[in-house]
């Protein structure tokens, strides 16, 4: 509802000192008012407690952004006021009464529709009150009563909502808007129409992954969501070959539910329309690594291990890896029945080794000579026919050209030895056929090449029971060999499971030992080298397969890696800088010409960022969001308030000769209310777009931006001293 421009009185706390109630927000006004004085100074007669109190409560809302300084004038945005009780300032509690009215919710055509719109009106008991609204406040008569939190804030969602332009209101935005006002509806138990009752909006914050098992062992993924019927949700994404940002179903409690997906949902949706009564080798592909269907997505799909695990119930076991492997054990004399062994001095076993996506392993030895000859048989038959999967004791094996090389690796190494008039097939690489012992790693294949090696230098940190395979031997002695070379850079590639990590870590704990990756610090609480930078798939880190590696094979559970730092969820999130977002800002305007300074980080006076140009003076307000937040039209009333207040308070005394001109910088985007009003206004807004522009056109890093910490004010006492170098500069 509208309401004249007249200021409603809501209080006088001291002697020709009022609160009042704006159309831009809430004000304390009176002639002279300063805040850096102490209570009780002479001329300053408080009239109630709130009299008593703005000397110590008004530093405490400047500091903390909730109220700016406009000369000797005071303004709170009214969104920020409804927020005092919950930073714990009384002050203004009980200024006016609170409202006991009940609220009346009714719709104007549908959701979805150009001209959808929010009626509501006020009841006191029965009967409907007619009101004034403004900001926070509403009006009876000449009674003014105070407006909770909640119901201010589905207010000010209504009226934003009913005044959006036609297109908006047919846009996806609007059901969110929707779900926004109907849960702080539900919240404050305001009565709705029945329309407005039945119809429900969800906006789901993660997606969980179904399972469907066909006919014949095919399998198809389908979304899940809490609170969303299955069978529902299937239909109606399967339904169609594209997917939509609204879902309109039947709510199993009568009405409608509207289900609204994000951009990141919806490419989960895609994703999972690919994988639609899969069979074969395309099953197991999927099936043993399903989290991989979703890479870059993953954050938002929820992939439940008791259905997708390793071995899902009713599907079969697929691992995400399979290598057969060859193992010989000294001190025991005999083989397998049926069995032939090369080698000398020990017995041996054969079989497969199964890794799965998760990080468990399980092996699967072979019984006999017709185990393995059966397999072998039945995986070539399946290559060539291009079938690409094989059963073998209940786990789907994809059948690939390593699996097949290996195989026949294997074959010939454990197959009865030729009659003398008969060759043995030399293998073409045994690097896919695993050969260990029971350690995994103390069995080292004489391979004759020696020289190969002859410059492998291992790190004292390496445990001396630890002996590396050749192929091992072979890697850390050519990573070194790019040392020496000064390359700055190279490939370590290899199957799963032979041993990369344990590669780079003994080459990582050489460099360190050498000295080669030493700083020149001497700060005793850093590391004695420069920092080192490990990039692993989050399973990874979760498992924690790097930090084990490091305690397993090397002295004192890995100190020669210490100190080190695993930055991933709230680890990650501690180490940033949000700070230096102002600092960004300052930069981009001293690299293009002007002499800047920084506010103190409180009780800025609602200016982040002056810049003096030769031409001008810009007054710089920051607006950064984590989430990128578009910016409405308060914040244009914001920087008016705080560019009247820098001038007056701080400006006045100084002889400027340049036009001063206030600025908003944002990471998001502003609505169509925002720009018309900074047109209206003259105040200059840039958008997200825009300072990336220009961080690409400016050579600028992040240790410049960091620098102007230095030169930041202490306190705004400081500003007109300050003001004056630059202006003189």
């Amino acid at each position: 509802m509208t309401f004249p421009d007249a200021s409603w009185l809501l209080a006088e706390p001291a002697a020709s000192v009022q609160l009042l109630a704006e159309s831009d927000g809430i004000w304390l006004r009176g002639p002279n008012l300063a805040w850096d004085y102490p209570p009780g100074r002479s001329g300053w007669t408080p009239l109630t407690r709130l009299g008593r109190l703005p000397p110590t409560v008004i530093p405490q809302l400047c500091e903390l952004g909730l109220a700016t300084v406009a000369g000797d004038s005071i303004r709170m945005a009214y969104a920020d006021f409804t927020t005092f009780e919950t930073h714990g300032i009384d002050a203004f509690t009980d200024v006016v009464p609170w409202a006991p009215f009940t609220l009346e919710l009714a719709h104007h055509r549908w959701l979805g529709a150009a001209d959808f719109r929010y009626n509501y009106r006020f009841y006191l008991g029965l009967h409907h009150v007619p009101l004034i609204r403004r900001g926070c406040f509403v009006r009876q008569g000449t009674t003014i009563y105070q407006l909770n939190t909640q119901t201010f804030a589905m207010l000010e969602a209504i009226d934003i909502f009913n005044t959006l332009p036609a297109e908006a209101k047919e846009s996806p935005d609007a059901f969110l808007r929707f779900a926004t006002v109907k849960g702080l509806a539900e919240g404050v138990g305001a009565q709705l129409d029945r329309y407005l009752a039945e119809e429900r909006v969800l906006v789901p914050s993660r997606m969980g992954l179904d399972l469907i098992v066909e006919n014949q062992g095919r399998i198809s993924f389908a979304p899940k969501i809490d609170g969303v019927e299955p069978e529902a949700m299937r239909r109606a994404c399967f339904a169609l070959d594209d997917v939509e940002t609204v879902y309109a179903l039947d709510d199993p409690g009568g009405g409608r539910l509207r289900v609204v997906m994000d951009e990141q949902q919806r490419e989960v949706l895609r994703r999972m329309q690919r994988i639609r009564h899969l069979s074969g080798a395309e099953r197991t592909a999927v099936m043993r690594a399903p989290q991989a269907v979703f890479d870059g997505v993953a954050e938002v799909v929820d992939v439940d291990p008791a259905v997708f695990g390793p071995r899902v119930q009713g599907v079969g076991d697929f691992p995400f890896v399979t290598q057969p492997y060859l193992r010989q054990n000294s001190g025991v004399l005999d083989a397998p029945e049926g069995f032939a062994v090369l080698y000398t001095g020990g017995s041996f076993s054969a079989g497969l080794t199964c890794r799965y996506a998760d990080g468990s392993s399980a092996d699967v030895p072979f019984t006999s000579r017709q185990d393995l000859l059966t397999l072998h048989q039945q995986a070539r038959e399946a290559w060539h026919r291009g079938v690409g999967t094989v059963d073998f004791r209940g786990k789907s094996i994809l059948v690939d050209a390593p699996f097949i090389q290996a195989l026949d690796e294997l074959v010939a190494e454990v197959l009865p030895p030729p009659t003398p008039h008969q060759k043995k097939p030399t293998p073409k690489g045994r690097y896919w056929l695993i050969y260990r012992n029971e350690d995994d790693l103390e069995y080292a294949e004489d391979t004759g090449k020696q020289a190969a090696e002859a410059d492998l230098i291992l790190p004292q940190a390496l445990k001396p029971d630890v002996v590396l395979k050749a192929h091992q031997r072979a890697g850390v002695a050519w990573l070194q060999r790019n040392v020496h070379l000064s390359r700055r850079g190279c490939l370590l590639a290899d199957d799963m499971g032979l041993g990369k990590t344990l590669q780079v870590l003994t080459f990582l704990a050489w460099l360190i030992e050498q000295g080669a990756l030493s700083s020149d610090s001497t700060n005793a609480d850093t590391a004695p080298w420069d920092p080192i930078l490990i990039v692993m798939p989050v399973i990874l880190l979760q498992n924690e397969t790097w930090l084990e590696d490091m305690r397993k094979f090397f002295h004192g559970d890995g100190a020669i890696f210490t100190p080190y730092l695993v930055l991933h969820g709230a680890e990650l999130q501690k180490m940033r800088r949000p700070q230096a977002t102002a600092l960004g800002d300052a930069a981009l305007e001293e690299r293009h010409g002007a002499s800047v300074l920084l506010t103190p980080y409180t009780a800025d006076g609602g200016i982040d960022v002056i810049a003096v140009q030769p031409q001008a003076i810009r007054l710089i307000q920051c607006k950064h969001t984590s989430g990128n937040t578009p910016v409405d039209a308060d914040v244009i009333a914001e920087i008016i308030a705080a560019f009247d207040g820098y001038r007056a308070r701080w400006l006045a005394t100084l002889s400027l000769q340049r036009p001063l001109h206030p600025v908003i910088v944002t990471n998001g985007e502003g609505t169509r209310q925002t720009q018309r009003a900074a047109a209206e206004r003259d105040v200059e807004v840039i958008t997200a777009r825009q300072p990336w522009r220009l961080l690409a056109e400016t050579r600028c890093t992040y240790y410049d931006v960091l620098a102007l910490e230095d030169r930041r004010l202490a306190s705004m006492r400081e500003l007109p001293e300050a003001l004056r170098r630059a202006l003189s500069t």
